[in-house]
Formats: C-alpha cells, structure tokens, sequence
C-alpha cells in the first residue's frame, strides 16, 4: 500500500511539473551571427502563463557539426554564469546581479577580444518588461533582434571578437 500511496504522489507531482512545462510560452529573443561562419546562434526566452521569465535557451546551429544547446536562469544570470565555454575556460560570461525574472534589468556580457593575450572586452543592455513585452536594448540600439560579431585575428587565425554588432 505504501508503495502505491508513493506511486500515486510521483503520477500527480509529475502531471503537475508537465502541465507548467506545458504553460510556457518560448520567443527567440536574438539571433547571432559570426563573420567568418556560417554558422548561428538562436537565444529563446520561456516565460510562464504571468509573462514572467521561466529560463533561457541558446542553441548553436552549426552547418558541419552537431548543434549545441543549453539552457540558464534569471538565478543563473545574477550569480554570473558561463554562456559558453571555449579555449579560456570562461569564453563567454553572462552577468546581472540584479536581473529578476519579473522586471528584467541590466546584463554584462564578456567575452574574448584575443585570447593569445588574454585581453577581454564587455557589453552591457538592458532586458526591460513593457507589460507582457521584453524588449533588449542596447546604447547603440533600442529593442535588438540581431547581434553580429566581427572576429579579431591575429596571423589569420580568429583569437576573438573585434566588435560586436547590435542590430534591428
């Protein structure tokens, strides 16, 4: 009987955890694109049935290798988390200390202008709530869709991103 009360308790916490899962709604928030590549980057945005932020979603599509993906959340975010790994351990460093998952608020991204010398820049914008709207704004544009970044090379061989383009 025991086990059949516990069998019971599993059926219906999982029913529950699919029927939130099933409440979520995703939207792809930025597209990424690399000048020496063909490959892309796609970041979604889950939010729950209030619009708050449930958790992100990244995936790289590569055009010859298998696709990445991996997913973050708002708590991730504040604590500085690691977007992508690569040859420096922290490739690519997402961090907002005061991101919340109901408001939004202002993120630094990091990542390599070369790695030989170990230099790094940053970017910071905003990911702002306008009612049940998140828009992701930067200095140099407003509401975002498209990021593009120019690699550094160094005797032709990429060592990291000269700029990175924020685009409509």
């Amino acid at each position: 009987m025991k086990h059949l009360f516990t069998l019971m308790i599993a059926l219906i916490v999982s029913s529950v955890m699919a029927q939130d899962s099933d409440n979520l709604t995703k939207k792809k928030i930025l597209h990424v694109t690399v000048n020496i590549s063909q490959s892309f980057a796609e970041v979604f945005m889950y939010n729950n049935e209030n619009g708050d932020i449930d958790h992100f979603e990244w995936k790289i599509t590569h055009t010859d290798d298998e696709d990445e993906t991996d997913t973050f959340t708002p708590e991730d975010v504040r604590q500085g988390t690691v977007f992508k790994e690569g040859i420096p351990k922290k490739f690519v460093k997402v961090d907002g200390q005061n991101f919340s998952e109901v408001y939004g608020g202002d993120i630094s991204i990091s990542y390599p202008k070369n790695v030989v010398l170990g230099s790094r820049r940053s970017e910071s914008f905003e990911v702002e709530r306008i009612v049940n709207e998140w828009l992701v704004h930067h200095r140099s544009n407003k509401d975002f869709k498209r990021v593009h970044v120019i690699v550094n090379k160094a005797f032709g061989i990429p060592v990291g991103a000269d700029r990175v383009e924020f685009l409509d």
